[in-house]
């Protein structure tokens, strides 16, 4: 697995043999903002020409919460052009913090989002056995 980009709140992996993009939310997203959000998205978004056809969202140690205006955003801009891109299955690695997920899941019932198979799992080998199956 290659490491794409870090930055102060993620990174991005890209796994060449199954096709799969990794993003792991950093701690350091307890100061992130929205800015600083999009900022990391739209720098994921620019890698998308690597073809990949599932991600796995390490969410387990994210604290940023999505709010309703910024779900919006991700679905029109993030969801629309992964899908776009090829992407079909996305897997969330849960974060203990409720809050967090439930900004999370409610992103993921927006418009777009409906095009993915969606899952969550709080086990980091059942998300990738279900992603490459």
């Amino acid at each position: 697995m290659e490491k794409i980009f870090s930055t102060k709140y993620s990174e991005l992996y890209f796994d060449i043999e199954n096709s799969i993009f990794k993003m792991v939310w950093l701690e350091s997203t307890i100061s992130m903002n929205d800015a600083d959000f999009k900022a990391d998205m739209l720098k994921y978004i620019g890698y998308f020409y690597l073809n990949a056809k599932s991600v796995l969202h390490d969410m387990s140690k994210n604290q940023y919460i999505v709010a309703p205006n910024m779900q919006t955003w991700i679905d029109e801009n993030v969801n629309a052009s992964a899908f776009r891109a090829g992407i079909r299955k996305v897997a969330f690695l849960v974060s203990p913090d409720l809050f967090t997920m439930v900004s999370v899941e409610q992103t993921m019932q927006e418009k777009e989002a409906q095009q993915f198979e969606i899952a969550f799992f709080d086990d980091e080998n059942k998300a990738w056995t279900w992603l490459v199956s």
